[in-house]
């Protein structure tokens, strides 16, 4: 699933919430407690809080992103964080790849700005990996960098594993914008094959065309 806490960053901003109210609001939209957040909205005076209502209940497929724009068209930082999601969504969908989406999403960890994500197995409700867009970690030693990253947990992984007698294999494909190809590499990898895609061209392959197919080397 992909989220972009700069949707809530910029929320906050446009409704000129204090640093306490801001804090209040990311603990509620980490546990995703609508019954807690209509008690705040109810007991304090928060600029469009019926944006903060909307915000936290739009998840799920990318239909959202069209429910969003609409919700949040008189906000054009909030309309800029989605459409960076719309551009990443025809990317996936462009390589066979549905995504979920979690607008709402905020990451235990404040420093992350911008796109997060989270992946999943419809085996397991705990997420495999997570991470996102963290700009700016590295400004109090005085250089900003951009960054993205992930964590996992390796103890899980390990426990829930399944064994396949041919995971261990690895391929190298070329590096194409080729559709057939995109769904081939998505046909093996759901066959258990590791596949690594080679950017320098090389002659090192495992795959070849045949008849305009693409299939594994003898």
């Amino acid at each position: 699933s992909l989220g972009n806490t700069a949707i809530f960053n910029a929320l906050c901003e446009a409704t000129e919430l204090d640093k306490q109210d801001i804090a209040t609001l990311r603990d509620i939209f980490k546990r995703k407690s609508i019954p807690d957040l209509d008690t705040f909205l109810k007991d304090n005076a928060i600029k469009e809080a019926d944006k903060f209502s909307a915000l936290i209940s739009l998840d799920g497929d990318d239909q959202v992103l069209d429910r969003a724009l609409k919700v949040f068209a008189d906000f054009p930082k909030v309309v800029e964080a989605i459409n960076d999601l719309i551009k990443l969504n025809k990317v996936f969908n462009g390589n066979g790849v549905n995504l979920m989406f979690d607008l709402g999403e905020v990451k235990a960890y404040e420093y992350h700005n911008g796109i997060v994500f989270a992946a999943y197995h419809p085996s397991y409700s705990k997420a495999l990996a997570q991470g996102g867009r963290y700009n700016g970690l590295s400004q109090s030693l005085g250089v900003s960098r951009d960054a993205t990253g992930f964590s996992f947990d390796l103890k899980f992984l390990i426990q829930n594993q399944k064994s396949n007698s041919i995971k261990s294999k690895v391929l190298n494909v070329p590096t194409s914008d080729d559709p057939e190809l995109k769904a081939f590499i998505n046909d093996l990898r759901l066959q258990g094959f590791i596949v690594s895609q080679d950017f320098t061209n090389s002659n090192n392959l495992d795959v070849k065309k045949v008849d305009g197919k693409w299939a594994l080397k003898d």
